[in-house]
């Protein structure tokens, strides 16, 4: 067994730490951002925040020889840190673990972009180094051997910046408060709090993706997670959900039919695999109906504790509609 692992295979108190790509952190948020368990900062803070993140020892002198050149690479050489809570466990077990939830945490952060920057230009950040885009084709007609020139795209998304701008919108938004019921800082029924959780760390990756059928598929399960349980026939209790929720807004005959729709190719790609069903135009329905639904949750939490708030609250405004509509006929 070699060194590394031996040292792996210890149980011990660990600290991940590992560069971030795409993400910049301004003055306007303290050179640090913290979902949950991860913690984002500026490479150039840790050398004076070093205790606070919960480094053993300062950065300088925290590891020598050979070691060292790695540690620079995640901690000094990269414009973003990440430093994930201390777990204790085995080194194995424990590194597995924390890469899936810096990951997901990455997913809640990259969700800060829905509303607030197109798809095509809003960034996500990842672990290790910039999310670069290459694609290069060339065309050729098989009957004259003509062909047309190499397309090559180089460059990479936007970076996630967390300023001024960014920490303004957030405020009257969403996703400053999903965080902090994310963390527990504000309280909801410990299920409730998991289902936000995951749900945004479904709709965040589905974010990130360029896959249009990903992207629209996250939307859809994100919506079935908030709005509906276990036994419902989604196809009818999704839209009668939603409505509770935006129907006031909106012509709502239009936008229920677009929902059925929505539904029913999601179903179609689920089990038919029709990839070639799903536009652009869908994505960014679904992402407009995932952020009002988002804003009206997290907006509304001192109402909405529970999934079973959300169903009864759904429930009373289909009564509410169903009266109204008798009395006009």
């Amino acid at each position: 067994m070699s060194a590394t692992s031996q040292v792996l295979a210890q149980k011990s108190t660990w600290l991940l730490t590992a560069p971030i790509a795409d993400l910049i952190l301004t003055e306007s948020v303290n050179f640090e951002h913290r979902v949950d368990s991860a913690t984002f900062v500026s490479s150039s803070r840790l050398r004076r925040r070093w205790k606070r993140l919960g480094f053993p020892k300062p950065i300088s002198k925290l590891v020598t020889g050979k070691a060292a050149s790695v540690l620079g690479e995640a901690l000094v050489d990269s414009e973003t840190t990440a430093v994930l809570r201390r777990h204790t466990g085995t080194g194995n077990d424990t590194r597995s673990r924390n890469v899936r939830v810096l990951n997901d945490e990455l997913a809640i952060l990259t969700l800060s972009q829905l509303g607030y920057a197109r798809r095509l230009n809003a960034g996500a950040p990842v672990i290790g180094s910039s999310s670069a885009q290459v694609r290069s084709d060339l065309m050729l007609d098989t009957r004259s051997r003509a062909w047309v020139q190499s397309g090559t795209i180089r460059g990479k998304l936007m970076p996630v910046v967390l300023d001024a701008t960014w920490k303004n919108w957030q405020r009257h938004f969403f996703y400053s408060q999903l965080v902090k019921v994310i963390r527990g800082d504000l309280p909801v029924a410990p299920a409730w709090r998991r289902t936000l959780r995951n749900a945004a760390v479904v709709a965040g990756r589905g974010y990130a993706s360029r896959d249009v059928p990903e992207a629209f598929l996250s939307n859809m399960i994100a919506l079935e997670m908030l709005l509906t349980t276990q036994g419902d026939h989604y196809s009818t209790e999704l839209p009668r959900r939603v409505e509770a929720f935006i129907g006031w807004a909106v012509n709502w005959a239009d936008f229920s039919k677009k929902i059925h729709e929505s539904y029913k190719l999601r179903s179609e790609l689920i089990h038919d695999g029709r990839r070639d069903l799903v536009t652009v135009e869908d994505v960014l329905f679904t992402d407009m109906l995932l952020f009002n639904v988002l804003m009206n949750l997290c907006g509304h939490l001192k109402l909405f504790q529970s999934k079973a708030d959300v169903v009864s609250f759904a429930e009373r405004r289909a009564a509410i509609h169903a009266a109204t509509w008798v009395r006009e006929v």
